[in-house]
């Protein structure tokens, strides 16, 4: 980050701290369909869509990183 820049904060996230729901559906969502359609897991993305999905309701706090719910991650 240059000096005297602020931190840019993603509109996900905004929406996510601000208890809106986001745009992953479309996005991370549209990854996850497109697999199903071509055969092809996409468990990663599965995962990101879950932990958001449970940010949004609350089940999980916006500001945490809960690797237990990435499959095969080095972190958890």
């Amino acid at each position: 980050m240059n000096e005297g820049s602020r931190p840019l904060v993603v509109s996900m996230l905004q929406d996510l701290r601000k208890g809106l729901t986001c745009e992953a559906d479309a996005i991370v969502g549209a990854v996850v369909d497109a697999g199903k359609k071509a055969g092809v897991p996409t468990p990663y993305a599965e995962a990101v869509l879950e932990v958001i999905h449970k940010k949004e309701t609350g089940e999980i706090p916006v500001e945490s990183f809960p690797v237990e719910y990435y499959p095969g991650s080095y972190l958890a």
